[in-house]
Formats: C-alpha cells, structure tokens, sequence
C-alpha cells in the first residue's frame, strides 16, 4: 500500500468512524520490507523493533497487520479523554479503535489464529490481561514482568519466537540461548531449539 492510499484509507476510516462505521479493509500481510525474514518486526506497526518499512510489509516477523480501525462505538467516545486502551490511552474501558475522536486512527493486530500462523515458532496474541498498556509483561526478554505467559502480550513485547535452529551454532548438542538449563548466551532465547527444546 503506497503513501496516498495509505493517507486515503485512513481518511475514509476516520471520516466514516464519525458515522459509527467501520473500515473493512482487509489485513495487510507482504513480505516486500528489504529486511524482513530478519526475526525483527520493521513496520512500525504494535510490536515492532524498527519503523524503517511501511506497515504491513515485514509479515514474516511482525505478522498480519489489521486494518486502520476508527469508530465511535465506545459508550464514552466524544469525552477527550482515550477509552480504548491502545497506546496513549487513560483507559482500557472499550475496544481498540472504537474510540476514535479521542484516541485517532487504530492499527491493531491481526487475529490471534492468524498472527501463529504467521512465522514458524512465532507466538503473538493480545490475551494477557495487561495487554496493551505499554509494559511488557510475558516474562520475555526485555519484559517489565512475568504475569503472563509467553507471547501473550504482542502490543506491548511484540512477537516471541520460541523455536528456530537460527543460532549460528545450532546442532552443536550445547545449549546456547541463555535459556533455562542452557551452557552459553550467544545466541537470542528460541534460536538454538535442536539443542535447547522449544522455548515457552
């Protein structure tokens, strides 16, 4: 999706949010970002580690991206105050994207079902409780706390790859991702899984 389709898109979602309607665009999922394949989400999009390519475009590392969401549904829309829980917000009281004059334009995730599938070994779904409230909380690396389980916290800690033999000395019958019960850190937790078992 080029710039001004973009800007259009997210014109029409606003402008049809004040109407209580929703954008029906469908999730954007390519791969055409130069780094993507990478095991780092570049799209700018919830999640994500860099924004140096246009949302929707790093799909092996990032997963879908749904479309821009702007409605007016949420009981306390219209209150200048942002209900809907996404970054920015005061509050988590309704849906994403549906509290649009307080909060503008939403990106949110792609299904839960749809984000799995996304990457071999990758977990990203928004079911921790804490989700989206931009802390970290899946006990991942880099997380703020350990109150949910892994990959459960997407918006906030982005994807977690718990299985891949990408570490540059996967095979070696020597744990190297830092892990429990591994013997060396030189390589990213859930990258030596032949030596180290799927991480969770």
């Amino acid at each position: 999706m080029n710039l001004k389709n973009l800007f259009l898109t997210t014109l029409f979602c606003c402008a049809a949010g004040t109407l209580g309607f929703a954008s029906t665009a469908s999730a954007q999922c390519t791969n055409t970002c130069d780094t993507a394949y990478d095991s780092e989400c570049d799209d700018g999009g919830p999640g994500s580690m860099y924004s140096i390519c246009a949302l929707g475009t790093d799909c092996a590392d990032c997963g879908p991206r749904a479309a821009t969401m702007c409605t007016n549904t949420c009981a306390s829309s219209n209150d200048n105050e942002c209900d809907d829980g996404g970054p920015g917000s005061l509050y988590s009281i309704c849906d994403l994207g549906t509290d649009c004059a307080d909060c503008g334009p939403r990106t949110g995730a792609a299904p839960p079902a749809a984000q799995n599938s996304a990457a071999n070994g990758a977990l990203c779904t928004n079911t921790c409780a804490s989700s989206n409230d931009n802390e970290c909380d899946d006990g991942g690396p880099n997380s703020l706390y350990d109150i949910c389980a892994l990959g459960t916290d997407c918006a906030d800690c982005g994807m977690r790859i718990t299985c891949q033999n990408t570490c540059a000395t996967a095979n070696d019958n020597e744990c190297d991702d830092g892990g429990p019960g591994s013997m060396y850190s030189i390589c990213e937790f859930g990258t030596d899984c032949n030596d180290c078992g799927p991480r969770n």
